[in-house]
């Protein structure tokens, strides 16, 4: 339980339970104070990270409609996913603008959202665990130009400087407010462009990670061999 929650945070508790043993569920809850007009602050908790299934199987409170269309709009994309592509294995959507979906290499996951600024997105949300070696992981996979080639676009590289993580992402105008019709072209998009991040950058993150992770530990143990030195 916390005030606020950052993105940083979300993916940690979200790869907490995709890899912790049977029986043990990981989740979020911010909690806030709400007042209207005079009245006395009530405290509200916000569900930010939970267990797929788990809003189900514990009883929630309902959603609202906003979070409903969320919930509906995911679920409609994970069972594309899942009965068609055998892309996941989820089976639950949440009331959330976000999912994410494993790539293969835990640190460094898939997620179709609704982003700020009434966009759709699709990104490889990097989070080795340390910003150098995030910024170094990034600046391997946007050095290899045959990936925007696959793909078939360019990618927007965000370094994130104000977060540990950085992002590999594509956009397209829309959010969860649009009309019907355009909501299925955004799915259609995300599925499209899921596929193809994983297509694509699934097999080269490994070697990455790995490679990221040596000149990390290299480095590490430079600087203490330094330390010592001028002691």
């Amino acid at each position: 339980v916390a005030a606020e929650f950052t993105e940083e945070h979300r993916v940690a508790f979200e790869w907490l339970n995709r890899n912790s043993q049977e029986g043990v569920d990981f989740i979020a809850v911010q909690a806030e104070l709400l007042q209207i007009d005079d009245s006395k602050p009530a405290p509200n908790f916000e569900m930010v990270v939970a267990p797929a299934g788990w809003a189900v199987k514990k009883g929630q409170k309902p959603a609202g409609k906003r979070g409903e269309r969320y919930r509906s709009y995911f679920q409609k994309l994970i069972d594309t996913l899942r009965e068609k592509h055998s892309f996941t294995r989820a089976r639950i959507g949440q009331a959330q603008n976000w999912y994410n979906f494993p790539s293969g290499t835990s640190s460094i996951p898939f997620a179709a959202s609704f982003a700020a600024g009434a966009r759709a997105r699709i990104e490889a949300y990097i989070d080795i665990g340390d910003g150098r070696a995030n910024l170094a992981a990034l600046n391997r996979l946007r050095d290899i130009p045959e990936i925007e080639v696959e793909l078939g676009h360019d990618l927007v590289w965000e370094e994130l400087p104000s977060s540990r993580a950085c992002r590999i992402a594509v956009y397209r105008d829309g959010s969860i407010d649009s009309p019907e019709a355009d909501l299925d072209s955004m799915h259609d998009w995300m599925v499209d462009r899921l596929l193809a991040f994983k297509k694509s950058f699934a097999p080269r993150l490994p070697a990455i990670v790995e490679q990221v992770q040596a000149l990390s530990q290299a480095s590490d143990q430079s600087d203490v061999g330094q330390v010592t030195d001028e002691q």
